[in-house]
C-alpha cells in the first residue's frame, strides 16, 4: 500500500530532515520494520508495517465483497499486523524510515 504511506510517514518540517529519509511517523501511528520472521529491526532492510490498529486504516479494497482478498494481501504475512508491502529500513543513527526500497508484490513487478 505505497498510497498509505504518505498518510503514515509524512515530512514534518519542524523537525531535522535527511536525503531520502521520512522523519516521523504520524500521529498515533506504530510504523515498524520487520525482518522475514517478523521481528521488528532497526539498520536492517525488511517490511514496512503499522503493528498497532489505526482509524485511517484502510478498510477493504473495491470488489472484495467478503474481505477475503484484503486480509490476504495485507495480513497474512505477519497476523494481525497491516504490512504495506514495501521494504525499507530504520537509519540506526537518525532513528528515521528509509523507504528506498522496492514493492515486493506480484501485480507490480507484473506492470514493468
Amino acid at each position: 500500500s505505497t498510497e498509505f504511506m504518505n498518510a503514515s510517514l509524512p515530512m514534518e518540517m519542524s523537525l531535522p530532515a535527511y536525503k531520502g529519509e521520512n522523519n516521523a511517523a504520524a500521529l498515533g501511528v506504530h510504523v515498524q520494520i520487520f525482518d522475514k520472521n517478523g521481528k521488528p529491526v532497526i539498520g536492517e532492510i525488511g517490511d514496512i508495517v503499522v503493528s498497532k490498529p489505526i482509524p485511517n486504516l484502510p478498510i477493504g479494497l473495491w470488489n472484495d465483497k467478503d474481505g477475503s482478498v484484503y486480509r490476504e494481501k495485507y495480513f497474512s504475512k505477519y497476523p494481525g499486523v497491516f504490512s504495506m508491502g514495501d521494504y525499507g529500513m530504520i537509519n540506526p543513527v537518525t532513528k528515521n524510515w528509509i523507504v528506498y526500497c522496492r514493492r515486493y508484490d506480484s501485480f507490480i513487478l507484473q506492470q514493468l
